[in-house]
This record gives structure tokens, C-alpha cells and sequence, in this order.
């Protein structure tokens, strides 16, 4: 024979509440570990050549790196986290270092490229070498004797 808990609706509101606030203190907490983040990036061609944009809102110009290697277009940096105004119920903006790395075409021109950061928003264009166009080779058919 099992014996049922006592039924009291005050205790389990007042259990309800604590895990409630619980759940708050933990997302309030700071991380025990520092993860990297990706800022929001697009990239187009257009008649500059190859364009990339980052979203780095509050991310001072000296905090960001950027530099092409291996045939990749790297950034990473470090958004400061802005001084508490208070206790944090909920937090989904992201904060500290970031990094990413973007592959680029083998037709653009890395010591062209230039970099501007405004309102926000990190645009890199990086031209096309002049004279390595995509060439298309058409493909014959041989008939091979028998």
C-alpha cells in the first residue's frame, strides 16, 4: 500500500515560486564560461566587388580584428558588457569575444580590400583582380573508333 502525500495547495504555490525565482537567479548568474559569439553577417557582390557586413552594435572600433588568411576573411573582437543598471531578469543580447571566419572567392583582390565600421555595422569590400575572370571551356565530343 502507498501512502499520498498530503495535498496542500499553498505548499506547492509556494514550491512553484521558488523554482520560479530559482530560474531567474540562474539566468541573472554569470557564465562560468566565456563562449565566443557570431555577429550577424551577410555577404553580396555588386559592383565594388565582394561585400561583407557584420552587426557589431556596441563593439568599439579597437576591439575588432580583421585579417585574411589561408583564403579566409577572419574577424574577432570583443563587445564590453555595459555597467548593470540593476538586476538582470532575462539577458539574449550577447556580450564578450566573438570570432568568425568567412571563406572569399580566389578573385579578390585581399591588399584592395577596405574596412568601415558605421552605426553599428562593420562593411568590408574587397574588388576583383582584374584579369581572373571565370572562363568557360566548352567540352567537345570525340566519337572514338571501334
Amino acid at each position: 500500500m502507498r501512502l499520498r502525500p498530503s495535498m496542500d495547495p499553498w505548499r506547492e504555490l509556494v514550491d512553484l515560486h521558488e523554482r520560479v525565482e530559482q530560474a531567474f537567479r540562474d539566468l541573472s548568474a554569470p557564465a562560468q564560461v566565456e563562449l565566443a559569439w557570431r555577429p550577424p553577417a551577410e555577404s553580396l557582390e555588386d559592383e565594388r566587388g565582394y561585400v561583407l557586413r557584420f552587426d557589431l552594435p556596441g563593439v568599439p572600433v579597437e576591439n575588432i580584428k580583421l585579417q585574411v588568411e589561408e583564403g579566409s576573411l577572419w574577424l574577432s573582437g570583443q563587445k564590453p558588457e555595459p555597467p548593470a543598471e540593476g538586476r538582470v531578469a532575462r539577458r539574449e543580447r550577447r556580450y564578450g569575444r566573438f570570432s568568425v571566419a568567412a571563406p572569399l572567392p580566389r578573385d579578390a583582390d585581399y591588399e584592395a580590400a577596405t574596412a568601415e565600421l558605421e552605426q553599428g555595422v562593420l562593411t568590408v569590400i574587397l574588388p576583383r583582380r582584374a584579369g581572373r575572370r571565370t572562363h568557360r571551356i566548352p567540352v567537345q565530343w570525340k566519337k572514338t573508333s571501334e
